[in-house]
C-alpha cells in the first residue's frame, strides 16, 4: 500500500509507504519527463491501478500508470464542451470514470477522457467525492448527494444541527451515516429516506 501527495507549491507527487517512509518523487518541472505540470492540487487512483492528476497550472487532468509513465491528458483545450477551465477538485469512481468540478459546473468523463455528460449544481461547490454510485458535493455548509445513474440529485442536507460555526471540509458516507469532517472534529449524522 502506497500514499501519494500532491505537493502543489514543489511541483511534484510523492509516494510513500505504510510507514510514511518516502519511496519516490515524480517531478512536474524535470525537463526530462515526457509531460510537464504545475501546481497539482489534487490526486486520486482509480481501482485499475492509473494515477490522475490535477495539473492546476494548465487546466488540464494527467493520466499516468503507476511507474510513472504518461498515458493522457483530460480536459484539455481539444475537449470542446468538456475543456476544463478552471478546476478546484476531482475524483474518480470504483468503473474508473472521472467526476472533475470545474468552476461551478461537473463535468464526467469514462477512463478513456470522453467527455460523458456534465451539469451544474444548485449550490457552489468546493469539493467532490464519490461513494457507491453516488456523487457527492459540498462546501462549507452544504452538502449533496446525486444519484450518478439517475443524474438527479437525491439528498440534500443544510442547516446540520450541532455544526455551530465550524466549516465543512469533506465528507463521507458509510451505510446510512453521513460523516461530516470539520477543522476540530467529525460529526455522524444518520440519513432517513
Amino acid at each position: 500500500m502506497s500514499l501519494y501527495v500532491a505537493d502543489k507549491n514543489n511541483n511534484r507527487i510523492q509516494r510513500f509507504d505504510k510507514d510514511l517512509n518516502f519511496l519516490s518523487e515524480y517531478s512536474g518541472t524535470n525537463p526530462d519527463n515526457e509531460i510537464e505540470f504545475g501546481y497539482p492540487t489534487c490526486i486520486d487512483i482509480s481501482g485499475i491501478g492509473d494515477l490522475y492528476l490535477l495539473d492546476s497550472d494548465n487546466n488540464r487532468i494527467l493520466k499516468f500508470n503507476l511507474t510513472g509513465e504518461y498515458l493522457q491528458e483530460i480536459g484539455g483545450n481539444d475537449a470542446g464542451s468538456f475543456a476544463i477551465s478552471n478546476p478546484k477538485n476531482f475524483t474518480v469512481d470504483e468503473l474508473s470514470n472521472l467526476f472533475i468540478l470545474d468552476d461551478e459546473t461537473i463535468k464526467v468523463f469514462d477512463q478513456y477522457g470522453n467527455g460523458k455528460f456534465y451539469f451544474k449544481p444548485d449550490f457552489a461547490a468546493d469539493k467532490i467525492n464519490v461513494d457507491n454510485g453516488n456523487l457527492i458535493y459540498i462546501n462549507t455548509s452544504q452538502v449533496n448527494i446525486f444519484n450518478i445513474n439517475e443524474r438527479k440529485p437525491i439528498h440534500k442536507f443544510e442547516n446540520f444541527p450541532n455544526l455551530e460555526d465550524e466549516k465543512i471540509v469533506d465528507v463521507i458516507i458509510k451505510g446510512k451515516s453521513l460523516f461530516l469532517l470539520t477543522q476540530n472534529r467529525i460529526i455522524k449524522y444518520l440519513i432517513s429516506k
